[in-house]
């Protein structure tokens, strides 16, 4: 799901943060104009999906394999892990102002290589997992912010709304089906 994600992501415009929104507001009911293209758009919400259900998984799996390793008391301290270095991430990685659609896909590649890594631990054992999880977790915060960055800089002016209610199903729906 996340090399999807990030093959979505290598095809959009270049946005960074200096970029104008298009179209000046419009009267009435916020749409899309219809000159804009709504591709990159929907590439972007796409990859946010993708995104959302890769880390549901992820956090859906750990409780199920502290299970099966007859180490249940282990599954809130990956969860924990995973959130403790999403924090630390952000921290740090918020010092770099800025966004740029080209940031978005290496975060994502950067998270892949974590699951790997958790994905790898799990195969040494719940405590080099539990080892695991706080770097593996680094990003997560920076990606939904990048997303969500992203969105505010491509969306045309008058669809702040729309698209955030789409950002926001999205992220709800990818959640749920990563947990399946």
């Amino acid at each position: 799901l996340m090399t999807l994600a990030v093959g979505l992501l290598t095809r959009l415009p270049a946005a960074t943060s200096g970029s104008a929104r298009a179209a000046p507001p419009v009267a009435g009911p916020a749409r899309v104009p219809p000159h804009t293209s709504r591709s990159p758009l929907l590439a972007l919400l796409t990859a946010q999906f993708l995104f959302c259900a890769a880390l549901a998984g992820t956090e859906a799996a750990l409780p199920v394999y502290a299970q099966r390793q007859q180490a249940a008391a282990y599954s809130g301290w990956f969860l924990a892990g995973l959130s403790a270095g999403s924090i630390t991430g952000a921290l740090f990685l918020g010092r770099f102002s800025g966004r740029s659609t080209g940031r978005l896909p290496v975060l994502l590649g950067v998270l892949g290589l974590g699951m790997c890594g958790i994905g790898a631990a799990m195969q040494l054992g719940p405590v080099a997992v539990a080892l695991v999880c706080p770097p593996a977790g680094l990003v997560i915060g920076s990606v939904f912010t990048e997303f969500f960055g992203l969105l505010g800089l491509m969306t045309p002016r008058g669809a702040d709304h729309e698209i955030q209610g789409w950002a926001n199903a999205m992220t709800t729906v990818g959640f749920a089906v990563g947990s399946l």
